[in-house]
């Protein structure tokens, strides 16, 4: 389960696309992922890949504020 938050930026001009723009690419990649992708599984040593999902979760962030930022840039042009 997740829960996803996207107030619009703070009121700054765009906000309500920007949060759009947010949720919907949050939601895209989570329809389209692999579901082992952000699971913990324990490994053969004992500890779990924490690190490793922690990781993936916050390249997946880093897409959704990429996502966010070309769309910015995009209504500029």
């Amino acid at each position: 389960y997740g829960m996803a938050v996207a107030d619009g930026v703070g009121g700054n001009a765009a906000g309500q696309l920007a949060s759009q723009t947010a949720i919907r690419s949050l939601a895209n990649m989570v329809m389209n992922a692999a579901d082992w992708v952000m699971r913990v599984h324990p490994t053969p040593d004992g500890p779990m890949e924490a690190p490793i999902v922690t990781g993936r979760i916050e390249a997946a962030f880093t897409q959704v504020s990429e996502a966010v930022r070309d769309r910015g840039e995009e209504d500029r042009a």
